[in-house]
């Protein structure tokens, strides 16, 4: 399942943003990975036995830059 919700505005060097926070309920990312993600035809290593394009992550981050946002990314702590 994938969760998206949208948090409170926030203004930063004279700009206002609305920051989105995508979470899902996925196998996770390896910490080494994280630099990583936003390549295209990028697949973590937990990933590669499900396929998929490496395509998804790559998309949101271009969407964010082409919009004036800056994509971030954080690791949960309980990594499965």
């Amino acid at each position: 399942m994938i969760h998206v919700e949208v948090l409170p505005a926030i203004q930063h060097d004279q700009h206002h943003y609305v920051p989105l926070q995508v979470r899902d309920q996925g196998m996770g990312i390896q910490p080494e990975e994280i630099e990583q993600v936003t390549q295209r035809f990028y697949r973590t290593s937990t990933a590669r036995p499900r396929g998929g394009f490496g395509l998804g992550l790559a998309i949101a981050a271009e969407v964010c830059h082409l919009q004036g946002g800056i994509p971030s990314f954080k690791l949960q702590v309980n990594y499965r």
